[in-house]
């Protein structure tokens, strides 16, 4: 990949059924460009869905990430068995058997419960719990109502958010005004998202985790502000945790080793961090969850 291909994967994460014709004016290239370096992603396996599912407005829920060092035997099989259970949608492994398990649970009193389970089934050690803020909060006065339509248009979406109105409307049986008029109420409700299955480690680049110690947590947007203007590609995302005020953690995309040992010597060498250290991560797993369940289970046929 190179930073053209990064910077498409990141506008088709927030948005993957933005037009052709959008992300060639984002990229300063022809909507053919864009087409064929969308396919060729698709060929190499690094895009593996276009997916649709409900937001945080309309199916309310939280995500939390557990991260640590696992002592399983056969952490590929025992990965696969974690990713069963109904809460976890992906899972990272990193070099010394460190792992990444993300989930999003429904309410804050199944952390307990799913913590437990986890740490047992994976037998972790030094475990991180991070609970990452909701990005969309909710508030109990809005409406989130969705009819049987908007369900079925959403499960149709689903595996695919690229699939032309025509093609929904064939599907569904109604008309393209009805899909167009549907996915507007959906979308400017903000109760629907549309994101990709995005696997790297299908590509020959190095992509990683950085674990940043804040020094001064008063200062910790702004530092997040710095460093997304400064490292852009590079720095894919950035999470903060409401468990750990003082944690950041990079998502990292680089070509070479040379560049990530750079990357670590700036860091450092900026005093804002008290510890960086970084993981390099060579396999990714993606499930479906409860969530996706919850679309299917509403759907009156």
């Amino acid at each position: 990949m190179d930073q053209i291909d990064i910077s498409l994967s990141l506008l088709l994460s927030k948005n993957s059924r933005m037009p052709l014709r959008s992300l060639a004016e984002q990229l300063s290239l022809s909507p053919s460009a864009v087409h064929k370096r969308m396919q060729d992603l698709i060929d190499i396996g690094i895009i593996q869905r276009f997916s649709t599912g409900l937001s945080f407005k309309a199916l309310p829920g939280f995500i939390v990430t557990l991260n640590g060092r696992s002592q399983a035997s056969s952490l590929q099989k025992n990965m696969q068995q974690i990713g069963k259970h109904p809460s976890v949608y992906k899972i990272v492994i990193a070099a010394g058997n460190y792992v990444y398990i993300h989930a999003v649970l429904k309410d804050i009193s199944d952390l307990e419960t799913f913590t437990n389970t986890i740490q047992e089934q994976t037998d972790l050690s030094n475990t991180e719990i991070l609970l990452i803020p909701s990005p969309m909060p909710v508030k109990k006065t809005e409406d989130r109502s969705l009819s049987n339509l908007d369900y079925r248009l959403i499960h149709a979406l689903s595996k695919n958010s690229r699939k032309l109105n025509t093609e929904l409307a064939e599907e569904l049986g109604i008309s393209s005004k009805t899909v167009q008029r549907r996915l507007n109420y959906l979308e400017t409700n903000e109760l629907i998202g549309y994101g990709i299955h995005w696997v790297p480690t299908a590509s020959t680049d190095i992509i990683s985790f950085f674990h940043l110690m804040v020094n001064d947590i008063a200062k910790k947007d702004d530092i997040i502000r710095d460093l997304q203007s400064n490292y852009h590609p590079t720095i894919l995302s950035i999470s903060k945790s409401s468990s750990n005020p003082t944690l950041l953690i990079l998502n990292v995309w680089t070509k070479t080793m040379k560049q990530i040992k750079t990357l670590h010597q700036d860091l450092e060498n900026t005093n804002w961090f008290s510890q960086v250290y970084s993981n390099i991560f060579y396999d990714l797993m993606m499930f479906d969850t409860w969530r996706d369940d919850y679309i299917k289970d509403h759907i009156q046929l």
